[in-house]
């Protein structure tokens, strides 16, 4: 059975502790996913990287399990918006370039498909993660 206060507690978590569980991961995530790029050139010694990965999956689950309650606003879409899906794209071409050079003219085959992939899911994501606003 359920206590009486059960309801109120949920709305205590989700309204207070949840948008920190969930910038947390966001965090963290990040930082992750930016020293395996960096070990991947150079060798990351002042960290165990798989300790960090348990850290951001045990933040994953939390952060799923206690979602924070979404605003519900539309925004415009703006220019700098459009820049910064076009500058993701470049980097993330960049970077698959740099990882399969070794392939001749394929890598940049795969360069221009990513970064177009990039582009296209960031733009239909961030559309409809804005409530299609534009």
């Amino acid at each position: 059975m359920m206590p009486k206060n059960a309801g109120s507690l949920k709305n205590l978590v989700t309204k207070n502790i949840s948008p920190y569980i969930n910038a947390a991961f966001q965090v963290l995530l990040l930082a992750f996913l930016l020293l395996l790029l960096v070990n991947d050139f150079y060798k990351v010694k002042f960290i165990n990287m798989t300790l960090m990965l348990v850290i951001v999956v045990v933040f994953g689950i939390l952060s799923i399990l206690l979602p924070a309650e979404p605003e519900k606003k539309a925004v415009k879409r703006t220019i700098y918006d459009d820049i910064l899906v076009y500058v993701i794209g470049i980097i993330g071409g960049v970077i698959v370039f740099l990882k399969t050079r070794e392939l001749g003219w394929l890598s940049y085959v795969i360069a221009v498909v990513t970064f177009l992939l990039v582009v296209l899911l960031g733009s239909i994501i961030y559309d409809e993660s804005k409530g299609k606003a534009k």
